[in-house]
């Protein structure tokens, strides 16, 4: 058979059409890449006729280059409460709020749990590696024990550092909270499983269920000063172990009414 008698092949992966950019701008080895991937997915699969979000500064920052709909950079750690203020403008809309860890647990701890007692309908998505990547890889409040960085070079110790705080089993005991899940980006098979959940979430939030939390944990090569495959083995032997991956909390419409009418879609 020549070239000109090949059959065209089949397309079974492309560029997802919300997309700005193709590319992402974050570190070799960073778990943000395909986590960015499947939201663009899922916000695509959701189509809201409205998008709102706030984006936390440091990693996270760069969302508002490759989602699209009103977004803002927030003040660190003010990501929840900004869209919180954005959805109260504009109640038609979808709203997400992306946070990474050291602004979530660390500087805005109190934001996350007044949303979740609010029950409003806003989506609030946090990054977690468990390092502070904007400013030297500081550990944060997600860290792991044990876990060696610039601030605590022998491993994080409970008696001096004290102990991780798990935000999603916390928020998931919030009676206004109605979706909780954790996923994980690093290997193909998690991604899989991953954007299902956030599927899941995604829908909770256009069925006006109330306040939606989702943890991604992703590793930080850059911040935790390792190799992409050292990353990889340390997230799923030590991280993986202490947060597994799956739905904390799932929203059943007979139990938990939603909050709002359905969002609506476009078109």
């Amino acid at each position: 058979m020549t070239t000109a008698e090949a059959t065209p092949g089949k397309a079974v992966f492309e560029r997802p059409h919300v997309f700005v950019e193709e590319g992402t701008p974050w570190c070799q080895g960073c778990g943000y890449g395909a986590w960015s991937r499947i939201i663009i997915e899922e916000i695509e699969r959701a189509n809201p006729a409205k998008l709102v979000a706030a984006a936390d500064i440091a990693c996270l920052e760069y969302m508002h280059e490759i989602i699209p709909g009103d977004i803002t950079i927030a003040l660190h750690g003010r990501s929840v409460s900004t869209v919180r203020g954005m959805k109260m403008a504009q109640p038609e809309a979808m709203a997400i709020a992306f946070q990474g860890d050291g602004g979530m647990l660390n500087e805005g701890l109190n934001e996350v749990f007044h949303a979740a007692a609010s029950g409003q309908n806003v989506i609030a998505i946090l990054g977690n590696n468990g390092v502070f990547g904007d400013t030297g890889g500081q550990y944060t409040l997600a860290a792991p024990l044990g876990h060696k960085s610039p601030t605590t070079p022998n491993g994080r110790d409970a008696k001096i550092n004290g102990s991780p705080i798990p935000l999603a089993e916390m928020l998931a005991m919030i009676p206004g909270t109605a979706f909780v899940g954790r996923i994980s980006t690093h290997d193909p098979a998690y991604v899989y499983r991953g954007q299902r959940i956030l599927r899941k979430a995604m829908e909770a939030s256009m069925a006006g269920a109330g306040f939606v939390f989702l943890e991604c944990m992703t590793t930080c090569p850059t911040g935790w000063r390792m190799t992409p495959v050292e990353s990889i083995k340390y997230h799923e032997e030590v991280i993986l172990k202490e947060k597994p991956v799956g739905i904390i909390k799932d929203w059943d419409p007979a139990t938990h009414p939603a909050v709002e009418a359905a969002l609506p879609k476009l078109g």
